[in-house]
């Protein structure tokens, strides 16, 4: 058992599991949640706990390889709360029956593992209130190799939540599962079968079966004709239609113009369109991605929003300053680097940029070249650039390494680090 500090001046507890080569190691879910949950009943939740999963080479070697790495974490706070006015008043006859207890997070254990992402997990934990009907509570599932988050009730009848980006713990206590199911990128699943519960999570995570997903679910909901016309290219072109839905937006953000507008205050924000439909900001700019022929997909559209944005600022007439793009050149000078990084820690309230790591992808901050980037983003750039990885998904996987490497050029050591 190794101990190491953290941020918060908690300490954090590594366990080692220690597996045979030859076992097939089917049951992850058996295996790690009883050990997760007595480490927490009996450590009181005061230090952050990790298991990590090692198999030993050929059932008899020492040293062998670690296959998965299992963290805890908890807020103080209920994740998703119910609502306030929701009250169950008893009807003095009948009696209460026990809300029942799956197996839930054990499933979605071993979905994880079946699906090669439990190299690295977060699960954190809330509090219940005693007079909360749900008797247990949410588990916020971070999947850091994705950067995707799943919420998950053992709780028999308790939706299950898959969010398409990672969202400070904290955020979920002040959101009840209504005001979740409403926010972009967050997809809700209802348990009917094991394998139909399955095989939604797994297409929201990785992509496969989402197409075929999607249409079975909107099959009913095709009309024969659109009530609104269109926003396709031609609108999207047309300078005074997209002047007047910047507009409507920027009034509704409460910004004193357009070119204010960003991804981040831009979030929830709806107005009325020169269409005349009643339209969601971020919709909006993902439908311009892809009907300016800038992304095939909404899907694809959604991680470039920010550059999305700025062409319709263009297309309004607004005069745009040139942002300097963040490839190489930007990644391997140190004074670039060295500034976001400095930036990140301030947002996120730590004393350096050498304590930043893979619990802050959420936070934003304005970089050395102007733009507004959220770091997890920031970090997936910075890998391909540097030619740490060919691709942003890949990048992914490869955050924590990412990160060191940033913090190697800020301190001026490029040559030790970077590929030339």
């Amino acid at each position: 058992m190794n101990e190491n500090g953290d941020n918060a001046n908690r300490q954090k507890l590594t366990f080692e599991v220690v597996i045979g080569g030859n076992d097939n190691f089917k049951s992850l879910g058996a295996l790690i949640i009883p050990v997760q949950d007595a480490l927490r009943s009996a450590l009181g939740g005061e230090e952050q706990i990790q298991i990590c999963v090692r198999r030993r080479e050929g059932g008899g070697a020492e040293d062998g390889q670690t296959t998965s790495a299992f963290n805890t974490g908890s807020v103080d706070g209920v994740i998703l709360p119910p609502q306030e006015d929701i009250r169950i008043q008893g009807l003095g006859f009948g009696t209460y029956e026990k809300p029942k207890t799956t197996n839930r997070r054990y499933q979605l254990y071993e979905l994880l593992k079946a699906e090669g992402l439990d190299a690295d997990i977060t699960d954190t934990t809330g509090v219940l209130r005693p007079s909360m009907v749900r008797k247990e509570g949410y588990h916020l599932v971070d999947v850091h190799q994705i950067d995707k988050q799943i919420l998950v009730c053992d709780q028999e009848g308790e939706a299950t939540f898959v969010s398409d980006e990672p969202r400070d713990p904290q955020c979920y206590t002040d959101t009840t599962k209504q005001e979740l199911g409403e926010l972009e990128g967050v997809h809700r699943v209802v348990f009917r079968t094991i394998q139909q519960w399955q095989k939604e999570i797994r297409a929201y995570l990785t992509g496969v079966g989402l197409e075929e997903l999607r249409q079975g679910r909107f099959r009913q909901l095709k009309f024969q004709f659109d009530p609104f016309p269109p926003r396709d290219k031609s609108y999207y072109s047309d300078g005074g239609n997209v002047r007047h839905d910047l507009e409507k937006f920027a009034e509704v953000a409460g910004v004193a113009s357009p070119l204010d507008l960003n991804t981040s205050n831009t979030a929830g924000v709806i107005a009325c369109c020169a269409n005349q439909e009643r339209v969601r900001a971020s919709t909006y700019i993902r439908n311009a991605g892809v009907a300016l022929g800038k992304h095939w997909c909404s899907e694809r559209a959604a991680g470039d929003m920010a550059a999305i944005l700025k062409r319709l600022k263009v297309i309004a007439g607004y005069e745009i300053e040139e942002v300097p793009p963040r490839d190489y050149a930007y990644y391997s000078g140190p004074s670039n680097v060295l500034h976001d990084l400095s930036a990140y820690a301030d947002a996120a309230g730590l004393e350096s940029y050498a304590q930043l790591n893979t619990a802050h992808l959420s936070i934003r901050c304005t970089c050395s070249n102007g733009e507004e980037v959220r770091f997890g983003t920031y970090l997936k750039n910075a890998g391909v650039s540097l030619k740490y990885a060919y691709d942003s998904t890949s990048a992914g996987g490869k955050l924590a390494l990412i990160v060191g490497v940033l913090k190697e050029v800020a301190a001026g050591s490029v040559s030790n680090v970077l590929p030339m």
